[in-house]
């Protein structure tokens, strides 16, 4: 079952904010769709509810795939921040990014390669849903079976 933001009961949130999640209980998975133009701070937003609801260690999928997705260009990655995260809570889940536009989808790698760089936690970016979630499934059952979980940029790498 997922469960959408805002609605125990399951049904689709109507509200139209640039960024929405839903948690899919059986891959203990978060899926957040992304509308609009998005911040930094908004997606900040995301990961702190992640942390009050002790989901941290989930994996998160952000979709970015519907036309006019609008990501703010990476300035500084909170470097300090993220390492402080990690170590009172442990490392963070896997996260993949879907982003069909080009130039949004360099956004989302630069945001993967500066966490990748620091050593941070473990992401990719594709250009399509299917994939980024055949991504997630994979390593998930790499880690479960003691593999080494790969550290990919994108879907050209």
């Amino acid at each position: 079952m997922v469960r959408r933001a805002g609605d125990p009961g399951g049904r689709p949130d109507t509200t139209t904010m640039p960024l929405q999640y839903a948690f899919d209980e059986q891959r203990r998975r978060f899926i957040v769709t992304l509308t609009g133009e998005v911040t930094l701070d908004q997606l900040a937003s995301f990961v702190a509810s992640q942390i009050t609801s002790g989901s941290w260690r989930h994996s998160v999928l952000y979709d970015a795939t519907a036309p006019g997705v609008t990501l703010q260009p990476l300035e500084t990655m909170p470097i300090d921040l993220w390492r402080e995260l990690t170590h009172e809570y442990g490392a963070r889940g896997l996260t993949v990014w879907a982003v069909a536009d080009d130039v949004q989808r360099e956004i989302a790698t630069r945001y993967v390669e500066a966490a990748a760089a620091a050593g941070l936690f473990v992401s990719a970016v594709f250009s399509e849903v299917g994939p980024a979630q055949r991504w997630l499934d994979d390593q998930e059952a790499a880690a479960r079976n003691g593999r080494t979980v790969i550290h990919q940029a994108s879907e050209d790498s």
